[in-house]
């Protein structure tokens, strides 16, 4: 009596089946399964259950099934009596444990795309390939039929850049309102994940004529860039009524952050690349500059030499000529600094080599001396007198 009253009040569904496919036993958690399929204890349980029994009994071997009443799935055990032609049947309710195992699904699955996208990130293929498979993967991740990319314009409209499910011919073209009255320039304003149920009910602004064209019913949009210069917004559609969960917002917002690395990043490498292409124009510029100044100074060099040339047979030409002078000569300047001399006027009245007079100055105590020796002996003799062989008049 203890053990029927158990199984009775056991929050656990409880059958037991007959080969011939009759319920023979059912506990009060289990008139859910009866309710389902449409019958009462004596009657025959669906085909398909009563398959299982008919295999259990004959191997003789426990097997278990999910079934789905409602909004429950139930893990059902069917275990053969023995000596019997009957089996038990236990339900257990794994509705929650199927929640969590679809959560975990959906969270990989979106992980696994972050990934993706990130690879891509890393490739160097062109802004606009990178951001159609973006749109491309976000779709099929959040399982809608729409996804698109708008670049906010200088006039604060939007520029279809990317997209999924839209006419391909859109992209580059179609243009839609920035006005916060429609939900891409709402996103905007709002500065915040933008999440729509169903726009029938939507009291926050109206589905743009471009969403109302295709019938769109749900979506979910969020800021690509920074918050204080954004470059536009990334945005999910459906043609149902959808509820997006915290983590479809999470993984949107992480998209769309790659994607706004990846525009920061190819706007700084472009930047970079016309910096490059400035500076090698200046490096050339300034190269040929170089050329052609080093060219002048090369014929400037060239010319001088040819002076210093001229100028070094001038003067062997005047040392050859003032050495052939019998007379002593020299000439100097205002200074009193010899600057030059014949051989005679060195050797034969100075007593000196020609370097150690030419460049020195007459008033020097070498000079001093041998001048006053001259002075001395012709100021004495009162008359013109030769000194060293040369005649000298005061």
């Amino acid at each position: 009596m203890e053990v029927e009253k158990f199984v009775s009040q056991c929050p656990y569904p409880m059958l037991r089946i007959g080969k011939d496919g009759k319920v023979i036993y059912s506990n009060r958690a289990a008139e859910l399964f009866l309710h389902e399929w449409g019958i009462k204890i004596g009657e025959k349980v669906p085909s398909s259950i009563g398959n299982t029994v008919k295999r259990v009994i004959f191997r003789v071997n426990p097997e278990t099934i999910e079934m789905k009443f409602r909004k429950k799935v139930y893990l059902v055990s069917f275990h053969p009596l023995e000596g019997e032609d009957q089996v038990n049947a236990y339900g257990f309710d794994i509705t929650s444990q199927k929640k969590l195992k679809e959560k975990l699904r959906i969270k990989e699955r979106q992980s696994d795309a972050l990934h993706k996208i990130g690879r891509m990130a890393l490739r160097r293929e062109s802004l606009q390939a990178f951001m159609d498979e973006s749109v491309k993967l976000v779709a099929r991740t959040l399982g809608v039929e729409y996804s698109k990319i708008m670049e906010l314009c200088p006039d604060g409209n939007f520029l279809l850049r990317a997209s999924e499910g839209w006419e391909p011919e859109f992209v580059g073209k179609v243009i839609v309102s920035g006005s916060k009255e429609y939900q891409a320039g709402y996103t905007i304003y709002s500065k915040v994940a933008v999440i729509v149920r169903d726009f029938k009910k939507e009291k926050r602004f109206s589905a743009s004529p471009f969403l109302k064209e295709h019938d769109i019913a749900s979506g979910i949009s969020v800021t690509i860039g920074k918050i204080e210069k954004p470059f536009g917004v990334l945005s999910v559609h459906s043609k149902r009524p959808k509820r997006f969960t915290a983590d479809d917002t999470f993984f949107l917002n992480s998209v769309a952050v790659l994607i706004s690395e990846v525009i920061e990043r190819r706007h700084a490498e472009e930047e970079l690349r016309q910096y490059k292409e400035q500076l090698e124009e200046l490096v050339k510029q300034r190269t040929s500059e170089l050329i052609r100044i080093n060219e002048r100074l090369t014929e400037e060099i060239a010319g001088r030499k040819q002076v210093e040339k001229a100028l070094q047979n001038n003067v062997y030409f005047l040392e050859t000529f003032l050495d052939a002078i019998p007379s002593p000569v020299f000439y100097r300047n205002l200074e009193g600094i010899y600057q030059g001399c014949n051989e005679r006027f060195a050797q034969e009245m100075l007593g000196l080599p020609k370097e150690k007079v030419i460049g020195h100055s007459m008033f020097e105590p070498t000079f001093r001396t041998i001048f006053s020796h001259i002075i001395f002996f012709v100021f004495f003799s009162h008359q013109s007198q030769y000194f060293n062989g040369f005649l000298i008049q005061i």
